[in-house]
């Protein structure tokens, strides 16, 4: 039994490697964002908050949809929770804890399952519950 290929099918085949290779980042994009993380870490470790957490910005700009990233989304999260506790401005508190949840978002898309996102998750609605009653039905 023969199997013919519509030109349409044709076409899509032809076209599949660049659309999945379009949809993943590139092992060179990976690393760079393996990279940010580190550095990012690094700097979150020496003090220097806003540097850090520009590296995390950029480790999820270049591999936002790759699994590896789902850390440096939990970091930046965790970093920006970190900085909300010592903000002494209530405003600026809150838009920390509001950034930190939308990193906890991202992550928790990647990696619904992943303890230690479900975990963040957790800790940052507890403390943006504080401000925002509704954040508590996340953090359960």
């Amino acid at each position: 039994m023969k199997h013919r290929l519509s030109a349409a099918s044709a076409v899509c085949l032809i076209f599949l490697p660049l659309t999945l290779s379009a949809a993943q980042p590139s092992n060179s994009d990976r690393s760079a964002a393996s990279y940010q993380f580190a550095l990012g870490k690094l700097l979150a470790v020496e003090g220097s908050v806003q540097e850090a957490l520009a590296g995390f910005e950029r480790g999820e700009k270049l591999a936002p949809d790759s699994p590896e990233t789902v850390y440096v989304f939990l970091e930046h999260a965790q970093l920006l929770a970190r900085a909300a506790q010592y903000a002494r401005n209530p405003s600026q508190r809150d838009e920390n804890l509001l950034q930190a949840a939308e990193k906890m978002s991202a992550a928790r898309r990647l990696a619904p399952e992943n303890l230690d996102v479900l975990r963040a998750v957790g800790d940052v609605y507890i403390d943006l519950a504080a401000s925002d009653p509704k954040a508590i039905e996340t953090a359960r």
